[in-house]
């Protein structure tokens, strides 16, 4: 774990998601406590989703999610704790998957559940890219 804003975990170089509480932050708080020069990626889940829960159990467990999410900077953002920050990147379905390069530009959104190699797929095409 690295230092962030207050109330934000930050994943970087582990291979797995905490699930947690935010406090309330803004979206340039958030892109800001990113930092770094990795792509970054914005998971938003909400209470008593069962798409959100198959998404933490399904998807992000296994070994090439996990060395694919080692090159990304990972927030896991719970509207029900965090809602003004997920209006920024007009989510409306659970859970979703927003994209961002390095510097914090929207390049993609993965809206409900998405199987484990569809998200591989599109980790591997961002990391390709070089965004």
């Amino acid at each position: 774990m690295v230092p962030t804003a207050a109330g934000v975990e930050s994943i970087v170089r582990e291979p797995q998601i905490l699930w947690s509480r935010l406090e309330r932050i803004d979206v340039p708080q958030m892109v800001c406590a990113l930092g770094g020069t990795r792509p970054k990626l914005i998971i938003a889940t909400m209470p008593q989703c069962a798409y959100c829960d198959r998404l933490k159990t399904e998807t992000l467990s296994g070994p090439e999610v996990e060395r694919l999410l080692k090159q990304f900077d990972v927030q896991v953002v719970d509207k029900s704790q965090n809602p003004e920050l997920l209006k920024g990147y007009s989510i409306a379905i659970y859970p979703s998957i927003v994209v961002l390069s390095a510097e914090g530009d929207p390049l993609g959104k993965i809206s409900g559940f998405v199987p484990q190699d569809k998200l591989c797929r599109t980790l591997r095409n961002v990391l390709k890219s070089g965004t």
